[in-house]
């Protein structure tokens, strides 16, 4: 009788202890449906690792979304070139993919006027580059380059190129940016001119960060055909002020000039200058 007592006593005791009273919040970790534990003595742990899945899921996808980023923009811009001026507008945009040691870039642009009906600019640019870095025991990378080039001002319609080579970091701070890249290639103009010519590429790419909002991108390329250094080359010059608009996320302003120099075959005028200012959103 006494040890029927003693049992029925516990049995009170523990379903007091289970139970809260009447006003009183429970305190006790919510169990996610269908997820509760056969034995109730280990529902904290199997609490703890949904926790840390759950955890984990959303460490890895912001990671996995910073690996991508790219951009559009849309600008007004002018031209000058042997003499003549003329309004135009100018497109461009870009996509790039970052994992551990290697970047892929994509990148376009497009030039386009009219003036008095006639087509006064038609010119597109795209390219692809690789670059795998070594930043952790050298300033050098590797990097290869496939371009193409449409001009229909031109006696050639179309140019393209391949080029592979080594860079050099020679400045990387918080602040500023200074990349050399060099390239032996090739390249083949289309149009009433078809021909191969072996190239070197050779390249200056500058980033300047103003203050939080602006920064100063600039870049200087050096084209010479290795069969005929004096004859055919091209120079290609582009400095940009780019700066973020606190009211819009992604959205920026970009004002820039452009200088092309070419040698071959120009029809007489050898020398493009363009200039645009525009707006550019981020992803």
């Amino acid at each position: 009788m006494a040890a029927g007592s003693a049992r029925a006593l516990l049995r009170g005791t523990q379903a007091q202890q289970a139970e809260p009273e009447e006003g009183e919040p429970d305190r006790s970790p919510p169990i996610p449906a269908g997820a509760a534990p056969a034995d109730p003595s280990n529902a904290g742990q199997h609490l703890a690792g949904a926790d840390a899945v759950s955890l984990l899921q959303e460490v890895q996808q912001p990671e996995e979304a910073k690996r991508w980023k790219g951009y559009v923009g849309l600008s007004g811009a002018g031209k000058s070139a042997t003499g003549s001026s003329n309004l135009f507008l100018r497109a461009e945009f870009g996509l790039e993919y970052s994992h551990e040691l290697d970047t892929v870039r994509l990148s376009g642009n497009y030039f386009f006027a009219v003036s008095d009906t006639v087509v006064s600019d038609n010119k597109a640019y795209a390219g692809v580059e690789w670059n795998r870095d070594f930043k952790e025991v050298s300033p050098w990378f590797i990097f290869s380059l496939a371009q193409w080039e449409l001009d229909q001002l031109l006696s050639w319609d179309q140019r393209v190129g391949a080029y592979a080579g080594a860079g050099y970091q020679l400045v990387e701070s918080p602040d500023w940016r200074l990349t050399a890249k060099m390239a032996p290639g090739a390249e083949r103009v289309f149009g009433d001119v078809e021909q191969w010519f072996p190239n070197l590429l050779m390249r200056l790419e500058s980033e300047w960060k103003l203050d939080e909002a602006w920064s100063a991108i600039s870049n200087v390329e050096y084209l010479p055909d290795l069969s005929n250094w004096d004859g055919n080359y091209t120079v290609f010059a582009e400095a940009k002020l780019r700066g973020k608009m606190s009211f819009l996320q992604g959205a920026g302003l970009e004002i820039g000039v452009t200088e092309e120099y070419d040698v071959f075959d120009r029809d007489g005028s050898t020398n493009d200058f363009r200039y645009f200012a525009g707006v550019r959103f981020e992803f």
